[in-house]
């Protein structure tokens, strides 16, 4: 009995979605934290994969100096929360594919 483990596999075009789908939820996330804000680069989430590796959803946050107290508290808020979307995107895992060859 051989021991083979399934492949997952996901198309380009459906990654993209799903990418796009975790970019707009971070995005509410980020208006509901920051509403004061029309746009807050703090946090970004990468949904990145190599050649022939699976995809990994990582979350990247740029340094933003010393803050309040209260500042602080949202901004582990957003981190928290981007750090769920990131462990929860569906495809991790997966490797993506262009053909049927792939």
């Amino acid at each position: 009995m051989t021991n083979s483990v399934e492949i997952k596999k996901i198309s380009y075009e459906k990654y993209c979605e799903a990418r796009k789908e975790m970019q707009e939820k971070l995005e509410t996330i980020m208006a509901q934290i920051y509403p004061e804000k029309k746009f807050c680069n703090y946090v970004e989430i990468y949904a990145d994969f190599g050649y022939r590796q699976p995809i990994q959803a990582i979350v990247n946050w740029s340094a933003i100096g010393s803050v309040s107290p209260e500042e602080a508290s949202k901004f582990a808020e957003l981190l928290y929360e981007a750090s769920k979307l990131a462990k929860n995107f569906k495809y991790n895992g997966y490797k993506v594919f262009y053909t049927d060859e792939d």
